[in-house]
């Protein structure tokens, strides 16, 4: 799923991934996130301002699932990258509730995407995918 805010400047990845959260968390303060292990730190940062906490897991989607369902308060599970889970409708990746869930947000909250994005940290993110033969990783 990718955003377009109302400047025509996309919010994709990381930056999807810090705003969601930051939405989940602004509507249910000390709420719990679930993300995968190499998501950006700044949800860490967004999940202090709202007494929040976050959860990593590894990064797969049942690692994702298994977490939102096994932990309390989970409001928010994913990723930009990977989806995103609201363990309250079902335990799976559902993009049509998450489309209908920001619009209901953003009205709640009367704020514009540009405005959430303003008020997110720096997010910065490299990745660097490293070749593994089989042999080598551990079963």
């Amino acid at each position: 799923m990718i955003l377009v805010d109302e400047a025509g400047s996309p919010i994709r990845g990381e930056m999807l991934t810090a705003l969601m959260t930051d939405m989940l968390l602004t509507q249910h303060p000390r709420g719990t996130v679930v993300v995968p292990v190499h998501a950006s730190s700044a949800v860490e940062q967004i999940a202090r301002r709202h007494d929040g906490r976050i959860i990593r897991t590894k990064a797969n989607p049942t690692a994702l699932m298994e977490a939102c369902q096994t932990n309390p308060n989970v409001v928010l599970g994913g990723s930009g990258e990977m989806g995103f889970i609201f363990p309250q409708l079902h335990p799976g990746f559902d993009a049509m509730f998450c489309i209908a869930k920001i619009i209901e947000l953003m009205t709640i909250q009367e704020r514009s995407l540009g405005q959430i994005r303003a008020e997110l940290p720096r997010i910065s993110h490299k990745s660097h995918t490293v070749r593994c033969p089989w042999s080598a990783k551990a079963h």
